[in-house]
């Protein structure tokens, strides 16, 4: 800190600083050996329906079943990838500081912060062969079952690139070689040729995610007057938060259980943006004090400008959707150019339960709140001692803003399987349609409390 006048009243501040964190507990279940996931399938029964539909069965007999053909895997949910650590160096924080602050008079404060923080080093389970893994395929849009365009913000979902993975595309192509699938979809734009260049080969190791960025920065600017009697504080903040991976708290998941984008490498498609849980501008606003009848207390306002969230699409590997590549622009009327060439959805089963980020990541925010909040206190004496009673009151103005919202497009975790893949599945509630409220601010709400000093 340097003083810039003589009367001290005026100084200037700067730090920078370092922080280590421990391995997120995440990660510890990514390790090769931890064995904490299993994995989930999806069979389809053919059989008669069940007069029961609690009926279970053992893995022996649906195998048995499965044999008879009366049992069909159609899809799975691959959670258990691990692998052992290697290049491990310990994720850190770099922060930096700098700072003004003047003082005017006995009575106020002046104060202007700017805050910048990086994150470096961070963990993630990484497929170091996702390169050569995959086949992407470019222009990829979404249609429902009955053939209209999946809607999204006056167009339809539009995916820039989708990542198959290539044990799919050469099993599809070597069956269609053979001619024991005649009628299967060739791969779209693949010709048999390509069997000589597509690999699968996974290598999964937890080590330092490459090219992981988490950038912080924030500018601050308080102002405060504390006289005797009352005191008041002005505050305004404005924060910017962007990267493509926040494994602090563990991987944007809805369900939290996937292996990360560097595994799930359509989950890394877009994924550069505003990270959630913060709002570009925020204002607070207090005043407090000496009121009548040996009250005091105070009035707190906050103004936030809305949390962002990402628009996100759920892939499904059993049919649920069309996907078709060249389809053009959108005419009027959300109308694509042409139909396009259909990718076949089957190849998309060991993409169960992926989620891509439509759109830009982080681009739509919730609502502004617009929070008012009142505290009255009174002391009385007691035998001597301090008796302290108050009542506070929350959110005055009765706010109802979003804090939180499904951000699934094609309507939620449980879409599909509740409209077709069971008549005994729970139907669709409300609260799982794109951008349906999850939560919101906490309704007014008046509080009582009393505490005894001695």
């Amino acid at each position: 800190s340097v003083e810039l006048t003589r009367d001290r009243t005026f100084v200037a501040k700067a730090h920078w600083g370092r922080y280590h964190q421990n391995l997120i507990s995440q990660m510890f279940d990514r390790v090769e050996g931890a064995d904490v996931f299993t994995n989930e399938e999806y069979w389809y029964w053919q059989g008669e329906t069940f007069s029961d539909p609690g009926t279970t069965f053992s893995r022996a007999e649906r195998d048995a079943l499965a044999q008879q053909g009366l049992f069909l895997k159609q899809g799975e949910i691959v959670l258990n990838e691990t692998g052992p650590m290697e290049e491990y160096r310990q994720p850190y924080v770099d922060q930096w500081l700098v700072g003004l602050e003047k003082q005017m008079g006995n009575w106020f404060k002046a104060e202007a912060l700017y805050t910048r923080r990086s994150n470096k080093n961070m963990i993630a389970l990484v497929d170091r062969n996702r390169a050569t893994n995959y086949t992407v395929f470019e222009g990829v849009r979404v249609f429902e079952a009955g053939g209209e365009v999946l809607p999204y913000q006056g167009g339809s979902v539009f995916i820039h690139d989708l990542y198959l993975p290539n044990f799919t595309l050469l099993e599809r192509l070597r069956c269609k070689r053979s001619g024991d699938c005649p009628d299967a979809l060739m791969p779209t734009g693949m010709t048999f040729a390509d069997t000589l260049h597509l690999t699968w080969d996974p290598d999964y190791v937890l080590t330092t995610a490459p090219g992981a960025e988490r950038e912080f920065s924030q500018i601050q600017v308080n102002l405060e007057a504390a006289f005797p009697e009352w005191g008041a504080s002005l505050s305004f903040v404005t924060t910017d938060l962007e990267g493509n991976l926040d494994n602090v708290s563990g991987y944007t998941d809805p369900e939290g259980y996937g292996a990360g984008p560097y595994v799930r490498v359509n989950e890394g498609v877009n994924a550069y943006g505003n990270l959630g849980n913060f709002s570009d501008r925020e204002w607070k606003v207090s005043v407090w004090g000496l009121l009548p009848f040996e009250l005091r207390g105070g009035l707190f306002w906050t103004f936030q400008s809305g949390d962002h969230y990402s628009p996100r699409f759920r892939l499904y590997g059993i049919g649920f959707f069309e996907y078709r590549v060249n389809t053009g622009a959108m005419k009027a009327g959300g109308v694509p150019e042409r139909r396009g060439d259909e990718l076949d959805f089957r190849l998309m089963w060991p993409l169960e339960g992926h989620y891509l980020y439509v759109g830009p990541r982080g681009r739509p925010t919730l609502e502004r709140r617009n929070l008012l909040d009142l505290r009255l206190e009174r002391i009385f004496s007691v035998r001597g001692y301090d008796l302290a009673v108050s009542l506070e009151a929350f959110n005055i103005l009765r706010s109802e803003a979003i804090t939180q919202l499904n951000t699934i497009v094609n309507n939620g975790p449980d879409y599909g399987f509740g409209k077709k893949l069971s008549m005994f599945a729970p139907p669709i509630e409300p609260n799982q349609y794109f951008e349906a409220p999850q939560e919101r601010v906490r309704p007014r709400s008046f509080r009582l409390g009393m505490s005894w000093y001695f």
